[in-house]
């Protein structure tokens, strides 16, 4: 899925009408994952290294061992479960089905194990079906809150 469907998910999923949480901060921690390795793929293009490079910070980003251990620092760190952290959780369980080529290493560090995914979300007809499945998401959610 491409990094801004990440970020709608992160936003359609937690704002509602009484929620205080900014939408700002849940599209950006749904798309966390992906703006934490991309740099290091970039860098690895520009000058020249082959593409393995990229793996260890997407192992990271993509793992949901390292996503509970931040949980459990944040909660600790502030008391309470911290709201932002499930638009990125929902960005890894996402990418499980539709990650052909990239699997998620969602075990990792402690196990290699990774699950290949069953179609690719970046081909034309997925891309179309996940923005009308958003517009229809979005209408919903916006003709059911009630405004207060």
């Amino acid at each position: 899925m491409d990094t801004l469907a990440h970020g709608i998910i992160g936003v359609l999923g937690g704002k509602t009408g009484r929620s205080h949480v900014d939408w700002r901060w849940l599209g950006f921690f749904g798309m966390l994952p992906d703006l934490i390795w991309i740099p290091f793929t970039l860098y690895s293009l520009l000058v020249g290294h082959k593409l393995i490079y990229h793996w260890s910070p997407y192992n990271v980003s993509h793992s949901l061992i390292v996503w509970v251990l931040v949980c459990v620092v944040a909660s600790i760190r502030w008391r309470k479960t911290f709201l932002y952290t499930w638009p990125y959780a929902a960005h890894l369980l996402v990418d499980i089905p539709g990650h052909i080529d990239m699997p998620t290493p969602i075990l990792w560090p402690v196990s290699d194990w990774h699950i290949t995914g069953w179609f690719d979300w970046l081909t034309l007809p997925m891309i179309l079906l996940t923005y009308i499945v958003f517009g229809v998401w979005y209408f919903v959610v916006r003709s059911t809150t009630r405004k207060v």
